[in-house]
């Protein structure tokens, strides 16, 4: 299912194929009392309820693109434009009367502007919505005639002109019903549109006008409308009743009252008389009057005039019936060469690059007449989002034209005395009844100029210095090579495998649309179009868009120190940059759910804030019918949290425009409602209106999307968080993050621990809310790009990147300072330095270290992880890179079996375990899963029971220590960059220990601290017994200053359990293929499954080192070092190779 296949802001209509772009402006009514007394302004109900109006979308209607607050309650309004109109055709008409040019239209083509007039007010109609502007000049043609309604949501947007300083409509088209009538009923009105439509047809059909000459005058105007509102309560046929001194043009009511022309009017036409009358029987249909909505569009298009244009056009009687839901059931591909629109961008890259002009050989012979082939392309939102990004200003474009031209501000001022007489004349009291002409509403159009776009983009795509742009970099794997990189393999970096064998990935990079280097670079032919040319299909029945394609290799390059990374907000600005991200993503989301791997593997780059509501559903995984999952739930109904919402609504982020207008506070409690209704299990606690925020700003104009995208993050990111007793989870939440604080940061840690100011006090509203509490939404949205397609943890780091972005004033700090800090300074940070700083620690931070008993990735983990054959925990990945101990040192083989035999033996019975052992894993996964369930810990330990360092530890605990835990799984991979110091008693130490660790006494640290640093290790890794003494020798290193410290889980006794146990399964799922692993535990198989062993305890004789301290007392401190290196496995196995061949030569 084709979720976004639909959706109209992501289609270009034909229709529109060579629309411009045009904006009205006027200002609102300024009342400095409503908003003294909390009321929103005109403004922002205006901005609010023009929002609406953006998701209309019809092929008669032109299409609202934006509204833009200007200077003191300026409004521009952006909507399509077409430089034709009935009123241009009308005035044209008028000059060239002299010239004997016929007057008026014939009757085929006025009955073809009827139907669609009348098509697209019943669409606007279904939607509520009464356009109450229909005039000539609202009545605009495209380039192949077809009918374009412009300024249909004035009324709409203005409360039926109460927040405005002039009235909605033309008199000379407005029905006599409009008189007097208020907005309430006027909005639902929809016979006042009827009315315009009799007029409009009327002028057009006849080249008259519909009133009198001297009904130019207002006053006259006005009193013929009263006039015939008293006629036609007396008649409803006043037309035939009707005098002359109404003031309706004669020749306009000889033919509404006779339905015939004189021959010698209409010479040039050759009308059917039966058609003339069913054409004037239809006119004065809809000039009757009556009561309100006696007349609609809808009952008005189906009349009998239009029977012969609905049987010319294969019409049916349904055509009125509201448009269904924005939903395929079917699979749905665009095109077949998605990258460059046709071969359109490779086209004029290729006339660029062979210093050809845009006039040039451009533009074939078939399109020579099609100017702005690439825009045409594009939806009309995105042109107007790359025109404003070329530089281009709607109030500084209007300044240009001489619009905004009005009475200077000082005259305006009300005690102002003008001394001398004006030079225009005229009394005082004249003078001061003149309003200023800049706040009157003039339907004059400022077009926006668009002859240059194209050319601007492809400049902008072409210039030299896009080279630093980072099309192919993934920000999550980017790490110094001396560091460890935690996220590889859990980030979707490990494309296919099998590109060797010629076979292809429907997961893989080589079977993406858009590889990472697919760029339009000058005079350089585009390897990638080519090869999706010839291997795209349109098949609907590919699972995925990576099956669209095969044999391409993969283009994506690893960052590396050297390419330096532009800053998000010039990206964000850069034309011929956002151009390319919002085709590539458009066809994409086209393409949805298909094409969501890829999605998620350029969204790690940057989203395009166009497209970035639909991006972070996508994300998220929304699919199916949400819309009617949406409607299915009450939203109306009172319940006990309506109170607590109705006052944090009008609180929740008012600095935004959609949020402090009233249409967003009534939709942000309808979405509140229906979470509450949808959650009966959670509670509403304060702040969940700031989460839902974004999602609501993103999603306007579809409130069933922003709640699905809510449904399915609240559940990830903030699982638990809103349980109606949440303080365990908020509590281990947080000592987790003072962990991984003391982790990262030790010093800061240390001294706000010691001003005892504790995350309790400044955290907890970060993390209840996401930082949406915190920081305005422009910057939330750049922070949640990174979190949505992050590890669930990247929030945590989040936390500890704010506290080093103020780290040099908190360590200067005591505790009411730390506060203050806190306070005033969130809206200056740097948030793009934010999320870089979070992805460092994040990176190098083993998974481990950021367990939650409640959170579903860490749950996902430790099941994979424990459900290995052995005793305990199960680790998943042995000793990194294949290496173990050789078989020979120390008297002993590796293990206590030979490597080559077990490896030959294997084979031989793995066929006949398998049954044997799927049988047994699903048992053990259902235990599993209750345990994790209850809180338990993982495995079962060598008589059934938990393993001492499985069981779940206390939240006290947590808090006092300071150094976070580690799992063996995690150690694996980050020995050989780690010092490993064990502190259990010597006798214990010599009957096992790690290779190459440290043996050193838990109470000599402060005199060891110096030599200790000299080592320059990357990580510290403490291995203890049972007992506290683990804990607090971990939280001293931190106190000393040593950054990741951590505490293996276990210690000895899980490395020998893990030691003891068969393989694990982990191992034989990765060779088997039977069950997928979860992201982050693919982590440990990067290598191969062979390379999944668990590292062997050594029992050499470790060297005795003493060590002497200098201080007032001469003191010597005794250390136990492990010399044993360690060999890879394909180093033992060759030298076993080689003493056999030997041994059989001799």
């Amino acid at each position: 299912m084709a979720t976004f296949a639909t959706c109209p802001d992501l289609h270009r209509h034909p229709s529109t194929h060579l629309a411009g772009l045009a904006a009205i402006s006027f200002c609102a009514k300024d009342n400095v009392d409503d908003e003294l007394h909390g009321v929103p302004p005109a403004t922002s109900y205006i901005f609010g309820q023009s929002q609406f109006l953006k998701s209309l979308s019809h092929p008669n209607l032109c299409e609202y693109l934006d509204v833009i607050k200007g200077k003191r309650d300026r409004v521009f309004v952006i909507q399509e434009h077409y430089n034709n109109s009935l009123g241009l055709i009308r005035s044209t008409q008028e000059s060239d009367e002299r010239e004997g040019v016929l007057k008026g239209q014939d009757l085929s083509r006025t009955r073809s502007w009827a139907a669609q007039i009348l098509d697209g007010l019943v669409y606007l109609n279904t939607h509520g919505i009464a356009h109450r502007t229909l005039t000539l000049s609202n009545v605009l043609l495209n380039e192949s005639g077809a009918i374009k309604l412009s300024n249909y949501g004035l009324y709409n947007m203005t409360k039926g002109g109460s927040l405005v300083q002039f009235s909605i409509g033309d008199p000379h088209y407005l029905s006599p019903n409009t008189l007097g009538q208020n907005y309430t009923s006027g909005l639902q009105d929809y016979s006042v549109d009827v009315w315009s439509v009799g007029v409009v047809l009327t002028e057009m059909f006849l080249g008259e006008s519909f009133w009198r000459k001297d009904r130019l005058d207002l006053d006259e105007l006005i009193s013929s409308l009263f006039a015939i509102r008293r006629l036609s309560t007396k008649s409803k046929s006043w037309i035939k009743g009707c005098p002359e001194s109404i003031g309706l043009n004669p020749v306009v009511l000889s033919f509404l009252q006779s339905g015939k022309l004189a021959n010698q009017e209409r010479a040039g036409f050759k009308e059917n008389e039966s058609d003339l009358q069913d054409f004037a029987a239809f006119l004065r249909e809809c000039l009757s009057l009556g009561e309100s909505n006696s007349r609609e569009a809808a009952q008005m298009r189906r009349h009998d005039f239009f029977k012969s244009y609905d049987l010319a056009h294969g019409i049916s009687e349904s055509l009125t019936e509201p448009t269904p839901s924005l939903w395929h059931e079917k699979p749905y591909i665009q095109s077949s060469f998605l990258p460059d629109y046709e071969g359109e961008v490779e086209r004029l890259r290729k006339a660029i690059s062979e210093g050809k002009t845009l006039t040039d050989d451009f533009e074939t012979d078939e399109q020579a007449t099609k100017p702005r082939n690439i825009l045409s392309k594009l939806p009309l939102s995105q042109v107007f989002y790359l025109w404003k990004l070329a530089g281009g200003d709607v109030e500084a474009q209007f300044r240009r034209n001489g619009r905004l031209v009005g009475t200077p501000a000082i005259q305006l001022l009300p005690k102002v005395v003008q001394i001398a007489e004006s030079s225009s004349g005229g009394s005082r009291e004249e003078r001061s009844s003149v309003r200023d002409i800049a706040d009157l509403f003039s339907d004059m159009t400022c077009v926006l100029p668009l002859e240059n776009l194209e050319a601007e983009i492809l400049k902008s795509i072409h210039e030299p210095n896009k080279d630093q742009f980072s099309w192919d970099t993934d920000y999550f794997l980017f790490s110094d090579p001396d560091e460890m990189n935690f996220l590889q393999g859990t980030m979707g970096e490990n494309k296919s495998k099998g590109k060797d064998t010629g076979s292809s990935s429907n997961s893989g990079e080589d079977g993406f649309l858009y590889p990472d280097s697919m760029r339009f670079t000058p005079g350089t032919p585009n390897g990638a179009t080519s090869k999706l040319s010839s291997g795209l299909a349109t098949s609907g029945a590919l699972g995925s868009v990576g099956g669209l394609l095969t044999g391409l290799q993969p283009l994506a390059q690893q960052p590396t120190k050297t390419r330096v990374k532009v800053p998000l907000s010039i990206r964000e600005k850069d034309l011929g940059y956002q151009y390319q991200r919002l085709a590539m993503f458009t066809d994409l989301l086209l393409q949805y759910p298909a094409s969501r791997a890829e999605i998620l593997h350029h969204s790690k780059i940057d989203i395009p804030p166009l497209l970035r509501g639909k991006v972070w559903a996508a994300i998220l995984g929304v699919v199916g019918d949400y819309q009617q999952v949406y409607s299915n739930f009450d939203k109306y109904t009172e319940k006990p949290t309506d109170r607590q919402i109705e006052l944090d609504v009008p609180r929740c982020h008012q600095y935004n425009q959609l949020m402090f207008s009233p249409s967003g506070h009534e939709k942000m409690k309808r979405l509140l409602k229906c979470w509450v209704e949808a959650n009966e299990h959670l509670v509403y606690w304060q702040g969940l209106d700031s989460c839902c925020a974004p999602f609501l700003t993103l999603n306007f104009n579809n409130e069933a999307l922003a709640f699905s995208c809510i449904q399915k993050f609240l559940p990830k990111y903030l699982k638990d968080m809103f349980l109606h007793d949440n303080s365990k989870v908020i509590h281990e939440y947080l000592a987790v993050f003072r962990h991984l604080l003391s982790y990262h940061d030790p010093e800061l840690s240390s001294h706000l621990d010691h001003i005892r100011f504790i995350p309790q006090l400044y955290a907890i509203s970060w993390f209840m809310t996401l930082f949406t509490h915190i920081f305005p939404l422009d910057k939330i949205y750049h922070l949640w790009d990174k979190i949505l397609v992050g590890p669930s943890s990247l929030p945590l780091f989040v936390g500890i990147a704010i506290l080093q972005q103020f780290r040099p004033e908190l360590l200067r700090s005591e505790f009411n300072e730390a506060i203050g800090i806190f306070s005033e300074s969130f809206p200056e940070m740097d948030i793009e330095k934010c999320i870089e700083t979070a992805l460092a620690m994040c990176r190098v931070t083993p998974p481990s270290t950021c367990w939650l008993s409640y959170d579903q990735e860490s749950r996902e983990m430790r099941r994979q992880l424990s459900s290995g054959g052995e005793g305990g925990a199960g680790a998943t990945a042995g000793v990194a890179n294949g290496e173990t101990m050789p078989s020979g040192q120390n008297g002993s083989i590796v293990n206590g079996e030979n490597p080559a035999s077990t490896n030959a033996t294997s084979n031989k019975t793995s066929d006949k375990q398998q049954p044997q052992q799927e049988s047994s894993r699903r048992s053990r996964d259902l235990e599993l899963e209750k345990r994790l369930s209850a809180g338990l810990g993982l495995g079962q330990g060598p008589h059934g029971g938990l393993n001492w360092w499985e069981e779940p530890l206390s939240i006290e605990t947590m808090n006092s220590e300071l150094a976070p835990r580690i799992h063996r799984s995690d150690f694996v991979r980050l020995r050989q960059q780690a010092l490993v110091i064990d502190i259990r008693p010597e006798p214990e130490f010599r009957n096992g220990h790690y290779p190459l660790s440290i043996h050193m006494v838990a109470g000599q640290l402060e005199l060891l601290v110096h030599i200790l640093k000299k080592l320059k290790k990357n990580y510290l890794v403490v291995i203890a017994g049972r007992g506290e003494s683990g804990p607090e020798f971990a939280s001293s290193l931190v106190r000393e200053g040593f950054q990741r410290v951590a505490l293996l889980m276990g210690g000895i006794d899980a490395l020998r359990i893990a030691e003891s146990s068969p393989p694990s399964a982990v191992s034989s799922v990765v060779a088997s293929g039977t069950a997928p692993l979860s992201p982050s535990l693919a982590a440990t198989n990067t290598t191969s499954a062979s390379s999944a062993t668990t590292p062997a305890i050594c029992s050499c004789r470790a060297i005795r080192q003493v060590i002497s301290v200098p201080s007032k007392v001469k003191e010597e401190v005794v250390v136990h070092k492990c010399k044993t290196p360690f060999v890879p496995r394909s180093t033992i196995r060759r030298q076993a190779i080689v003493r056999s061949t030997a041994v059989s030569q001799s």
